[in-house]
């Protein structure tokens, strides 16, 4: 709960064990926005925008951190040097060489907090996550229970203070009327519910994930534009179909097919795009997007599945297509290649 949370921050810092390692996802944490998607210049974290005051104001916590003593790091589902790539943009009160580990990759993220852990030789007792994605979070408290998880979830000018009332960081000296005030003081964020102890495919089971690929309704047409348009990571020719496109569809043997996705923590919403077109012996896939917000999460395979049966139901005995490499969909080369 919140107040157990709270609680044990406090305890591990009256007791002289606070955490020295403070662990933080990017997208929509350190910054605003998504530096796969919308590249380095359309991150936030200035004092331009509200969001970016925000988001600067946690950066600017982190590097108070820094200065303290605590060791900083980055994990985050990215292609590194898409993940780099924001930290070149001025403004940022952060610079690479200010963490002593930074990751970024497809893999599971608790898998990278043990290897961070070996390579700072510290245990992972003392590790603070933080990371707005409640799947992610709960994915490493159920394979990683040492690390400290901090959901970032929700308004982002609140993310420092979240993490400076959890007192997870230095030793404090308490009397009894601070550790009553503090202890009131909790943070409000949700708590998340664990899946079962066990391997990735365990965990990804209890998410209870559901969703359907099928034809989009005419609500749905701008949402599907925006996905081709601002989709990067999982982008396979980078050919935009806007409601003119994909009128033009109708006239031929062709579909527009979209997956939306919830499981029992989040809500996504539309999260992915498919357009295929019969040719021949062959189902030919123009162009598949999907948000990187579900990636490492088997989506991709899903609709591979659902393409293979749509493929059967037309007669088709193969899927083909294109893939136009990018500078920065490398997650769905390697899916491809998978």
């Amino acid at each position: 709960s919140d107040y157990a949370l709270a609680l044990a921050g406090l305890l591990r810092a009256q007791t002289g064990r606070p955490r020295k390692v403070m662990v933080t996802d990017l997208d929509n944490t350190l910054w605003g926005g998504t530096i796969g998607d919308d590249g380095p210049e359309g991150i936030a974290f200035s004092s331009e925008t509200a969001v970016g005051e925000a988001h600067l104001s946690y950066a600017r916590y982190l590097a108070s951190l820094r200065a303290r003593g605590i060791l900083l790091g980055v994990c985050s589902k990215n292609m590194e040097s898409a993940a780099r790539e924001g930290f070149a943009r001025p403004g940022l009160p952060l610079k690479l060489e200010d963490f002593a580990a930074f990751t970024a990759n497809f893999e599971a993220k608790a898998a990278n907090l043990r290897v961070m852990a070996e390579r700072l030789n510290v245990g992972l007792d003392s590790f603070v996550f933080a990371d707005d994605d409640a799947v992610e979070c709960a994915a490493v408290r159920e394979a990683v229970p040492e690390v400290t998880v901090v959901p970032m979830r929700g308004d982002p000018s609140g993310f420092a203070r979240r993490l400076e009332r959890l007192a997870l960081f230095e030793p404090l000296d308490f009397t009894a009327e601070d550790y009553s005030r503090a202890a009131t003081e909790t943070v409000r964020q949700q708590a998340l519910s664990v899946a079962p102890e066990g391997d990735l495919e365990t965990f990804l089971k209890g998410l209870e994930m559901r969703g359907a690929l099928r034809p989009p309704s005419a609500s749905e047409i701008a949402r599907v534009e925006q996905l081709f348009r601002k989709t990067n990571q999982f982008n396979l020719t980078q050919e935009v179909f806007d409601p003119a496109r994909i009128a033009e569809l109708a006239g031929r043997d062709a579909a527009l097919l979209v997956t939306e996705l919830e499981d029992r923590l989040s809500h996504y919403g539309l999260i992915a795009a498919v357009v295929t077109e019969r040719r021949g012996r062959a189902l030919e896939v123009l162009n598949w997007v999907m948000s990187c917000r579900v990636f490492s999460r088997s989506v991709e395979d899903f609709i591979l599945r659902g393409l293979a049966r749509e493929a059967s139901e037309m007669g088709a005995t193969e899927i083909g297509g294109r893939f136009g490499e990018s500078a920065r969909n490398g997650y769905a080369k390697a899916f491809l290649a998978r």
